[in-house]
Formats: structure tokens, C-alpha cells, sequence
């Protein structure tokens, strides 16, 4: 994914689309699993900088507009 425009767009559908669904889903689930953490986990090492960024971004974004849920984030190195 390169390109300011390619990532802006890779993070809205894949995190914050993503993040809401989670959040309906969470709805339906059994009792013990409606409180459960939302993670992103990135397993391929050294991404593009501007990429880690703009999702470190949205990642704060979303914990301070959820602050009830817990939004884990993780790389790999």
C-alpha cells in the first residue's frame, strides 16, 4: 500500500469500517464475549513509516471516541 490517498483509504476500510462492525457485532455475542477487546495485529515487519503512522492515528482516534472499549495495537518487528 503506498500513496497518502491508497492509505487513507486502507485505513477507513479496514480499521475504522472494520472497528464499527466490530462494535454491532458485539451486540449478539454471548455475555462473556460482549466486552471483549478489539485488536489490529500487523505481522509483516517494517512498514512503510507514513503507513504505521496514519494507523497509529486512527488507533488513538478510535480510544478516545470508544474510551469504554480497549483497543489493542501490535506490530511486528
Amino acid at each position: 500500500m503506498t500513496g497518502a490517498n491508497e492509505t487513507t483509504r486502507w485505513v477507513y476500510e479496514n480499521m475504522t469500517r472494520k472497528f464499527a462492525r466490530f462494535l454491532e457485532a458485539r451486540r449478539y455475542l454471548l455475555r462473556y464475549y460482549e466486552d471483549a477487546e478489539i485488536g489490529f495485529h500487523f505481522k509483516t515487519p517494517g512498514v512503510d513509516p507514513d503507513f504505521k503512522n496514519a494507523v497509529e492515528a486512527e488507533i488513538e482516534t478510535l480510544r478516545i471516541a470508544h474510551p469504554d472499549v480497549t483497543v489493542r495495537l501490535r506490530w511486528e518487528e
